[in-house]
């Protein structure tokens, strides 16, 4: 085995570690990978000596090492999350005809920091850079379903009503955020402003934490009863595809 292929071996080892599977041992690693267990060993070894992976103590299995963390902190650092985002929101725009949105929180309040304008003349238009409230709109909804739940209702004590629809109800706030949790998507009709209705969905982190939210939004008729499916199943395709590049791993064996 020469060295580039030991390398390329090494690397699927590693690969062979994911959240699901967080420990493993070398038995399984060899039948995965179709390796002999004595060349896994070699490997295996080797990484360990390196600290790229660890020795679970009192057990035969391994787990990856603290220096994958700190590089791994290294790619963090440098992601983009609405440069990564530009081009998912412009084929979220393109395929739902409506405008697509990035939001991050800021405090007790969402900002969009990527966006790409629907193909209709009628449309509708965050600017880029302005607070909006989290409690009224689905992004702000999405953003308040995955924030501690302490946070959340101290948020929530400060909702103000900017329409006739925004929700004001404690209870049916409780069960709007278990509902997102549960279903992983939000949408919502003229809650913070008449004629406006919107869809969005988390973006996860590698960690898991939310990164940010995905959403389109436009003149509430165009999302009715017939429209409104397709709209949830684009929104949701295209946070679980910027979730990917953010590295979060969503279909792992558990």
């Amino acid at each position: 085995m020469n060295e580039v292929q030991s390398v390329r071996r090494a690397l699927d080892i590693l690969n062979g570690f994911t959240r699901g599977r967080p420990e493993r041992g070398l038995s399984e690693l060899a039948q995965e990978l179709g390796m002999a267990v004595s060349t896994v060993a070699r490997l295996v070894k080797t990484l360990e000596l390196s600290g790229f992976l660890e020795h679970v103590p009192g057990s035969v299995r391994y787990r990856l090492g603290m220096p994958l963390y700190y590089l791994g902190k290294v790619v963090e650092n440098r992601m983009d999350v609405g440069r990564l985002a530009q081009p998912i929101l412009n084929q979220l725009a393109q395929s739902t005809g409506e405008s697509a949105d990035l939001y991050i929180r800021h405090g007790d309040h969402r900002i969009c920091i990527a966006q790409a304008h629907g193909v209709h003349t009628v449309r509708h238009i965050i600017p880029l850079g302005e607070r909006l409230p989290l409690w009224a709109g689905s992004a702000g909804v999405v953003l308040l379903a995955y924030t501690d739940k302490e946070e959340a209702w101290r948020i929530l004590a400060s909702v103000q009503s900017l329409t006739p629809h925004t929700v004001l109800d404690q209870k049916a706030w409780a069960k709007r955020l278990e509902g997102v949790r549960r279903s992983g998507y939000a949408a919502t009709t003229q809650e913070r402003e008449l004629g406006a209705a919107s869809v969005s969905a988390p973006v996860f982190r590698g960690d898991g934490q939310v990164a940010a939210v995905i959403g389109i939004s436009g003149p509430a008729p165009r999302f009715n009863s017939s429209t409104l499916p397709g709209h949830i199943a684009a929104v949701r395709d295209a946070a679980s595809r910027l979730s990917f590049l953010m590295g979060h791993q969503s279909n792992e064996p558990q």
